[in-house]
């Protein structure tokens, strides 16, 4: 999950293959300094472990 496509569209890819593949979540950087950074990428953490990531 790199910033191609969201995790959605891996999980319907590899969903039927779970046995197979593994869906990992990769920390962006970008905005790293804005002050509000860690949260969104809180969030967006959350958000991709509860997809499945």
């Amino acid at each position: 999950m790199d910033g191609i496509p969201p995790i959605k569209e891996y999980l319907k890819i590899y969903r039927d293959y779970s046995d197979r593949f593994t869906v990992f979540y990769i920390l962006s950087f970008e905005g790293i300094n804005d002050p509000k950074y860690g949260e969104r990428k809180a969030a967006e953490l959350e958000e991709a472990v509860s997809q499945g990531a």
